[in-house]
């Protein structure tokens, strides 16, 4: 039986109850402990295909977001700052740059329905296009 949680005197020493990785989103041959505290080795053979993914269309804002769930936001911008995320809570971004193609691509958390990457002076980055994330 695995050991989820230890707890010294009134202290939390290790938790891991609340800890979601799991077989199928750990990849092959990586180990690491589920919430259960049983150890768990990874099946995930290869990551996300963003091509397979349903894309919004082009917009400054998206007003299709569900609250809780969590989503892509492609970006291309010539920005050398992320901007300021509106409608929801970064879970990480990416910065790719290059002579040709310049782009953010955010993972994140909608907080509201309505959700967009905003530009310092702008109401949003041009060409922006979400895609929620199951």
């Amino acid at each position: 039986m695995g050991v989820s949680k230890v707890i010294f005197g009134s202290n939390t020493l290790i938790d891991l109850t609340s800890d979601t990785v799991s077989a199928s989103n750990l990849l092959a041959g990586e180990t690491a402990h589920g919430a259960d505290g049983e150890p768990i080795t990874g099946t995930m053979t290869s990551g996300m295909d963003l091509s397979d993914l349903e894309w919004s269309s082009r917009s400054t804002t998206y007003t299709e977001a569900v609250v809780g769930k969590k989503y892509l936001i492609l970006v291309p911008t010539n920005a050398t700052n992320e901007g300021t995320l509106v409608g929801c809570t970064k879970i990480w971004s990416i910065r790719n740059y290059s002579n040709a193609y310049n782009a953010y691509l955010f993972y994140v958390e909608a907080t509201a329905t309505t959700i967009r990457v905003q530009n310092q002076g702008d109401s949003g980055y041009r060409h922006e296009r979400v895609a929620l994330i199951e």
